[in-house]
């Protein structure tokens, strides 16, 4: 089934488009990265102090863009790559707004 999508105007006044929701299946492949990349300290009396490797944004990040966004500037080819060719601001403002589209997804239900 083809999800709905979003259609925005980058800095650069290109066309972004973005898938309006994750499903459950890739909302659980952004979240194992982060969760893949974590360590807990078990040893002191604080539990739940965590530490991150130094890219786990970075990668979660362009799994994030690899996800939601379905085209940019007219093609659906190469869409991290050209990102990261164009302008910081650019590839931010894709990033943002997948991190909208993704917002929430992180933590578990209760």
């Amino acid at each position: 089934m083809e999800r709905t999508t979003k259609t925005l105007q980058t800095p650069l006044r290109k066309e972004i488009v973005l898938k309006e929701y994750v499903t459950a299946r890739e909302r659980n492949e952004l979240r194992s990265i982060l969760l893949g990349n974590m360590k807990f300290d078990t040893e002191g009396k604080e539990i739940g102090t965590a530490e991150l490797s130094g890219n786990t944004l970075e990668i979660s990040e362009r799994k994030m863009l690899e996800v939601i966004v379905t085209s940019y500037d007219g093609s659906t080819e190469n869409i991290i790559d050209r990102l990261l060719d164009s302008t910081p601001e650019e590839y931010d403002f894709a990033v943002k707004e997948a991190m909208e589209v993704n917002k929430g997804n992180l933590i578990a239900a209760k």
